[in-house]
């Protein structure tokens, strides 16, 4: 007999839809974006630009985080 990976009270996880995949995209694409400002910013000593570096850095972390959470929230009820 096949045994599940989640018990009977536990409910499966739902597979994630092509929003929150589109979402998590964009986050991670904003993300790089940040980082990639950032190297170049350091590569060419204009520290100004550092600023916009980390707010797209921060902003796309803050979005990952929360869709992940988000997902984890949902996976438990």
């Amino acid at each position: 007999m096949k045994r599940s990976l989640f018990p009977k009270s536990h409910p499966q996880p739902e597979s994630l839809s092509w929003r929150d995949r589109f979402q998590i995209a964009s986050s991670a694409l904003v993300f790089l974006l940040g980082g990639t400002i950032a190297a170049r910013c350091i590569a060419e000593q204009v520290y100004a630009g550092l600023i916009a570096a980390s707010a797209f850095i921060g902003w796309g972390g803050v979005r990952i985080y929360y869709i992940w959470s988000y997902y984890k929230w949902r996976s438990k009820r």
